[in-house]
């Protein structure tokens, strides 16, 4: 991660802020074995590749998992980078995992429990499965109790995190695509198909929105990663 300096991106500040990002790839579909990489950004360049993981679902604990990780953070924060005769701090931003990242490394229960809610102290209900629906504004989660593990049923672990004294209330950040695309849109959209005639979208209406997905086969730009017909 010290050679980040010799590029010539100037922080401001002389802080360098890194956002990092955790996440599993599956390797085959027969095994639960998965390659785990830690990436880090910064500034306008693309993520650069810190380190990569091979784990089981079921191995590794995530204190072993961020061991060699913390070590370096703490490094980098205590002695930052000197570079050409200036010395540039460290500082971590954020970071960015999906929702199962995000409970394997915070140490809480999975995002399907009924305490999951990362933000508030809240309980599911039971609707088919656990949603997160209320009027009633609940407190927020503080970093202090967090740290101090006074979310008992929220917390399954210690977060070896806590000794980066990282937030991991705020500095986590919740990720589009579960929350949005697959999370209220996929419920719209269910609304729109299945769900009585006040809502549900005509034969005539579908038809028409069919045709026009398929009249954007092949028109899609590249950033797609799927596209119509995949």
């Amino acid at each position: 991660m010290r050679d980040i300096a010799q590029s010539k991106y100037v922080p401001l500040h002389n802080i360098f802020e890194l956002n990092i990002n955790i996440d599993g790839v599956p390797l085959f579909k027969s095994t639960n074995i998965q390659f785990w990489p830690i990436l880090c950004s910064f500034g306008k360049y693309n993520p650069f590749v810190v380190a990569i993981f091979c784990r089981s679902n079921k191995t590794l604990p995530v204190s072993g998992f961020l061991e060699d990780f913390i070590q370096e953070v703490q490094n980098l924060r205590d002695y930052g980078i000197v570079h050409e005769g200036t010395e540039y701090q460290v500082h971590l931003s954020s970071l960015i995992c999906d929702a199962p990242a995000r409970y394997f490394l915070k140490c809480i229960t999975s995002h399907n429990g009924y305490y999951c809610c990362e933000r508030c102290v809240i309980r599911g209900t039971w609707n088919g499965r656990v949603v997160l629906t209320s009027q009633i504004e609940f407190p927020a989660r503080s970093k202090t109790e967090f740290d101090s593990c006074t979310y008992e049923v929220h917390q399954v672990g210690i977060s070896p995190l806590i000794d980066l004294d990282i937030d991991c209330i705020n500095q986590f950040t919740l990720d589009y695509m579960h929350l949005v695309c697959l999370g209220v849109m996929k419920r719209i959209l269910h609304f729109l198909i299945r769900e009585p005639n006040t809502c549900r979208l005509s034969v005539r209406e579908k038809a028409e929105i069919l045709r026009k997905l398929q009249g954007l086969q092949g028109l899609l730009p590249s950033v797609f990663a799927r596209r119509l017909g995949h």
